[in-house]
């Protein structure tokens, strides 16, 4: 979340011309469709006609083979590891390429979005009304996110075992880009 990711997808798909799996490959009347295919959109960017941010699209592309199929250069999804089990095996790798923000600057980015995003299912209308400080000693304010995200542990307490975790998920599978250094 604010990591820069929405960027990056644009890069990928506009300036370097590769074809994405996303969001956007489903829309137009294509989320239903029995076969895989590449679609060319108003913004000329090509899209495989599946959507990789939802439950029902990942289990839909790995239905229609979308890591075997060969048809998308690049996967653009916040579900990695929904993504992970579900479409790649052993003889379709994958790498993820991450965004990682400083954690302060994309809480507070956060907590300013979700103030006025009311089209997100995340928006909660009491954060209008708060002050940063407020949010940021609050229960609704990201602990540890990143780690929690990576090991599925998100309400206990993180331990030392889930951030050695995260950090060999990171080591062993990603790519990884700072936002700050991203020009």
């Amino acid at each position: 979340p604010k990591s820069g990711g929405t960027t990056v997808a644009d890069i990928l798909t506009h300036c370097l011309g590769l074809v994405s799996a996303s969001k956007i490959g489903a829309t137009e009347g294509h989320g239903n469709e029995g076969i895989l295919q590449v679609n060319t959109y108003a913004d000329q960017g090509k899209y495989v006609n599946v959507d990789t941010t939802t439950l029902p699209g990942i289990q839909r592309a790995k239905q229609l083979g979308l890591a075997a199929s060969g048809l998308a250069d690049a996967i653009v999804t916040h579900r990695l590891q929904e993504t992970g089990f579900d479409l790649f095996d052993a003889q379709h790798k994958a790498r993820v390429f991450c965004m990682f923000r400083h954690p302060v600057r994309r809480g507070i980015s956060m907590f300013y979005y979700l103030q006025r995003a009311t089209w997100e299912p995340t928006f909660d209308p009491a954060l209008a009304s708060m002050t940063l400080e407020q949010y940021a000693h609050s229960p609704k304010a990201e602990s540890n996110w990143v780690t929690r995200f990576l090991t599925k542990e998100y309400t206990d307490k993180i331990t030392d075992q889930h951030l050695d975790l995260a950090k060999q998920i990171m080591r062993s599978k990603m790519v990884v880009g700072i936002l700050e250094d991203f020009d």
